[in-house]
């Protein structure tokens, strides 16, 4: 079944990381991971780990939706005191409709994964990346048309600030180009070496 395939796109749920990415990664096939979500389980996160050192198989993460990601792996090599991220969104994005800007979750990473479970890859990206939980924002806002993300992170390296407005993916509205972006980036890095 895996005959022929170097490696594995995932883009369909945490669920089918659990279920099946660990199936491709003992056949030795790379994965681009998209639902990150799903590392923040640590339990999952230690078996996809031992099963790519055994079957020398390795698991991509592209940036995704955020900007900045190699600020905040070199500020985790300093501790690290404290780090935000709101989210806005429009209410569609939830599935629901509200009049003016409403929060819809305030809380840590762990949690607003669980609780949305298709919206929260850029807090487990930004959560794995500086091996920290985040305090997450997140607000249904009927005044934009798009989903931004800010991040604000404080540590022994000084403060790093980032706002990230992204546009609709057109084919799929459940995600955004700059995440489609971020994988062809990263497909076209691995097929340079």
């Amino acid at each position: 079944m895996l005959d022929g395939i170097d490696l594995v796109v995932e883009a369909a749920s945490p669920q089918a990381v659990k279920e099946i990415v660990p199936h491709i990664l003992e056949n030795g096939k790379d994965v681009i991971l998209m639902s990150v979500e799903a590392l923040l389980n640590s339990d999952l996160r230690k078996k996809l780990k031992n099963i790519t050192k055994k079957s020398n198989s390795k698991i991509y993460v592209p940036s995704g939706e955020i900007t900045g990601l190699d600020g905040v792996k070199a500020a985790s090599i300093g501790k690290i005191y404290q780090v935000n991220l709101i989210t806005r969104k429009p209410p569609k994005s939830f599935g629901i409709s509200v009049e003016r800007e409403t929060i819809v979750y305030e809380g840590k990473t762990k949690d607003a994964a669980r609780k949305f479970p298709t919206n929260m890859d850029t807090a487990a990206t930004l959560s794995i990346t500086c091996d920290k939980e985040v305090d997450v924002k997140i607000i249904a806002d009927p005044n934009i048309d798009h989903t931004s993300h800010e991040i604000h992170m404080m540590g022994d390296f000084g403060e790093l600030k980032t706002i990230t407005y992204n546009k609709e993916y057109p084919v799929n509205p459940k995600t955004t180009v700059l995440a489609v972006y971020s994988v062809i980036k990263l497909l076209k890095s691995l097929n340079t070496n």
